[in-house]
């Protein structure tokens, strides 16, 4: 009987425990942790609207994004903290390597400014009530017999507990993501932030009009 075969693996999109099951045969390795320099936002910021943001992010000024900079605010106004791009940042949100496949611009905006206007299923927060009476509440994440509660706060430690020593777990209409996160930024770091969110974390990408 033949062996199984593999197809390439690829960092940007392959969940981590399977890179790392897999480290071995494929020499694929995989770093969460950025191995690039980041540095804090420039600013000053402002409350964005969607109108105001839009002026900074359009197919226009892309062309003149900065690649490197955008890449370093990713990880530096928390995006990374929960959402991988390019095979770098956490896992307890979605990986948005491939999120303009999905949207445009305008609604990625619009998830970033309110991102507890459209909540999906999967990554809304919820209340964990404890057969003891303590709530926590947060992303909730099942692993196996185990779940794992991760806070708001990106720097927060996450709850874990046995899920059958949890009472009751029930939905809340808010968002995990915190609003505003682009508030940090000034009008070119909008630019270069989305314009790096809508390349696929291709420095060579048509968005910056390579």
């Amino acid at each position: 009987e033949s062996a199984p075969r593999f197809g390439p693996v690829d960092p940007a999109h392959a969940p981590n425990d399977q890179l790392i099951a897999l480290k071995d045969i494929t020499g694929v390795s995989y770093q969460a942790v950025p191995d690039f320099a980041i540095t804090p936002p420039k600013g000053p910021g402002q409350v964005w609207t969607i109108e105001s943001a839009s002026k900074h992010a359009n197919s226009g000024q892309f062309r003149n994004a900065n690649y490197e900079n955008g890449r370093s605010l990713f990880h530096a106004v928390g995006c990374g903290a929960c959402h991988r791009m390019a095979g770098f940042g956490g896992d307890i949100g979605p990986d948005v390597t491939s999120i303009r496949n999905k949207f445009d611009v305008a609604y990625v905006l619009e998830s970033i400014l309110d991102p507890s206007k459209v909540i999906s299923d999967q990554y809304g927060s919820s209340s964990v009530t404890t057969k003891g009476g303590a709530v926590h509440t947060g992303l909730v994440v099942e692993r196996g017999d185990d779940i794992e509660i991760y806070p708001p706060d990106p720097k927060g430690e996450p709850v874990k507990m046995k899920r059958a020593d949890a009472a009751k777990i029930e939905s809340v209409p808010v968002s995990q993501m915190p609003p505003g996160l682009i508030n940090l930024l000034n009008g070119d770091e909008v630019r270069d932030l989305m314009a790096y969110l809508m390349s696929a974390g291709d420095p060579k990408d048509k968005v910056y009009g390579k």
